[in-house]
């Protein structure tokens, strides 16, 4: 049987770094937007959300891991996917202008 616990664990895990992982692309993107060599900020940006994602993961196989734990932690990392995109299309302010 599955601890109750350890599931939540595993979906707080997923929040935290679901949450880290749409900061650091948020980031990124701005650096590209601002910066004179946009593929350095791509590339490290890109690299530091990878590593994010199989470091996390790795880190909960090494700890042993189930199946259930890590449906948990992917619908933990889900919850703030959708929240990030629901978020960003109620905004009102526009990214740019619209060209005519």
């Amino acid at each position: 049987m599955i601890e109750p616990l350890r599931l939540a664990i595993a979906g707080t895990i997923g929040l935290v770094v679901g949450a880290a992982y749409f900061w650091v692309l948020w980031r990124s993107v701005r650096a590209i937007a601002t910066s004179n060599t946009p593929w350095h900020a791509a590339l490290k940006g890109g690299g530091l959300r990878l590593a994010l994602l199989f470091g996390c993961f790795t880190m909960l196989v090494l700890m042993g891991a189930n199946a259930p734990e890590l449906i948990a932690w992917l619908a933990g990392f889900l919850t703030v996917r959708f929240l990030t995109i629901k978020r960003s299309r109620l905004s009102k302010t526009p990214t740019r202008e619209p060209s005519q």
